[in-house]
């Protein structure tokens, strides 16, 4: 009866934190009714006798139930069922001390003035903490109990005509709060399930969106998605952002000697082992279409830019694949470019297109190597007239604005 609903632990976790919070909040509210009553009735014999003790046990409640709030995270993950019990005891004592309080009311015959207003926050109380705490099933029975059954004993002991008006209104107050409680309680967890539920499911689409079917890695989509953040990263940080498009060489000769299987294979080994390497030095790796992939990553220097493209270039040494007794090394091609975002007025889209162009040189020198945009289009229109395998890595502007050093 008191058992929560059967799913995940993040679930029952999510709700007991909402539980605690709204516990906290109901947890000011007895301190100020007591003091509230007991000071515009300070002549009474029962106030005067009770005043300070009263007040102690609700300061000290709520004291505890401060320092349960602030620990209540922690305590739920290290014990779970301590950290609910905890919560109950600190939130059944101050309603079971309310209800005590009425009944001594109504069994001394204190006078109105402290009685009615006594039975009036009982009542009150003890149905807005019912259904404000219907997360957990046990208040729906143990805060009307704590509350009103103690009047009904009082009610009952003292046996006045004028009193056995309560007794049937006190009840039905109970079933009331009962059965509204079981509903709230279900409707709460019918809807965190739903909405978890879905949540996971949104999850789940978004990973599907964001990766590549065939190699199980971040796709273009991803990519763009990427190159914005990253481009904002290195602008506040006042650093390089490098792109590097990576292409497979011959990749069309040999999807049509050995098979589409075969490349799909050569696919996902390259994927693999440039994947390994972008997450060996914190870059961002993803599948951009057909034989291409892209990698990013905010750089501090041109030099360090160069250092990655020579570290991708060696991953080629792990694309190696035997079909028929015949072992075929996997080469690719590699274009970078690079932009400081806070001393350009280009944008990420002009950083992909100057990669494009890299790229261009890369296949059009022979393969197998990387090349670096230049700082004109002069630059690559010589390059195309005149290839040279041996030609240096073009400029890239890094963060002082002077050129990176030839590549290696």
């Amino acid at each position: 009866m008191f058992n929560l609903p059967e799913c995940n632990n993040e679930i029952i976790i999510s709700a007991m934190q909402e539980l605690e919070r709204r516990a906290f909040i109901s947890a000011f509210i007895y301190l100020p009714c007591w003091l509230i009553i007991a000071l515009n009735n300070q002549d009474n014999v029962f106030i005067q006798e009770t005043f300070y003790s009263i007040s102690f046990f609700f300061l000290t409640i709520l004291i505890f139930h401060i320092i349960l709030h602030y620990r209540f995270s922690r305590l739920l993950e290290n014990n779970f069922h301590r950290a609910r019990l905890l919560l109950a005891i600190l939130i059944i004592i101050p309603c079971l001390m309310l209800g005590s309080i009425c009944s001594w009311c109504i069994y001394l015959h204190i006078i109105y003035t402290i009685t009615v207003p006594f039975i009036i926050i009982t009542a009150v109380l003890c149905t807005a903490t019912s259904l404000l705490l219907t997360i957990d099933p046990i208040y729906k029975i143990m805060v009307p109990l704590a509350m009103i059954l103690p009047a009904l004993t009082a009610v009952l002991v003292e046996n006045s005509s004028e009193n056995l008006v309560f007794l049937p209104l006190a009840s039905l107050n109970i079933l009331y709060i009962i059965r509204s409680s079981q509903l709230k309680c279900r409707d709460y967890w019918q809807a965190l399930i739903t909405f978890s539920y879905f949540k996971q499911k949104s999850i789940t689409l978004e990973n599907m969106a964001f990766t590549d079917f065939l190699t199980q890695k971040p796709n273009r989509l991803h990519a763009d998605k990427q190159l914005s953040i990253l481009w904002d990263q290195a602008k506040a940080q006042q650093q390089c952002l490098a792109w590097m498009m990576i292409d497979i060489d011959n990749f069309k000769n040999i999807n049509d000697t050995y098979g589409h299987p075969f490349g799909d294979i050569c696919l996902m080994l390259v994927a693999d082992a440039l994947d390994s390497y972008s997450q060996k030095v914190n870059g961002f790796f993803a599948r951009y279409g057909g034989e291409e992939f892209v990698f990013i990553k905010v750089c501090r220097s041109g030099a360090e830019i160069h250092q990655l493209a020579q570290g991708l270039m060696q991953q080629s040494s792990k694309t190696r694949i035997c079909h028929d007794d015949v072992t075929i090394n996997i080469t690719y091609s590699i274009g970078v470019s690079s932009l400081c975002p806070h001393m350009t007025s280009q944008n990420f889209n002009d950083l992909i297109a100057q990669a494009d162009l890299a790229l261009y040189i890369a296949k059009h020198e022979g393969k197998n190597q990387y090349r670096c945009y230049g700082e004109t289009q002069d630059y690559i229109e010589q390059q195309l007239k005149t290839p040279n395998p041996n030609a240096t890595c073009c400029s890239i502007e890094n963060k002082q604005g002077n050129s990176c050093s030839p590549a290696s």
